[in-house]
């Protein structure tokens, strides 16, 4: 069953096929290099565009709660 898909396959199909197989990992890995290489993240808070803080994730802080004011009369608790 399995030879007449292989009678099917022409040489030309294998050297198109496997280039494609091998370059759809590439995003995988480039985002894994890059996660390795910046072990540093942060949350930025940015209010209407303009970056208002910048925070270090690291999960060893203590909880803190920041109050902003986008607007006259609006405000956000983060």
């Amino acid at each position: 069953m399995i030879t007449k898909y292989i009678k099917m396959v022409k040489p030309f199909d294998v050297v198109i096929i496997f280039p494609l197989i091998v370059l759809s990992f590439l995003p995988t890995v480039i985002f894994a290099v890059q996660q390795t290489n910046n072990n540093n993240v942060y949350a930025v808070i940015s209010i209407n565009g303009e970056e208002v803080d910048r925070f270090l994730l690291t999960g060893n802080e203590e909880h803190r709660l920041i109050t902003y004011y986008p607007a006259p009369g609006k405000y956000n608790i983060v």
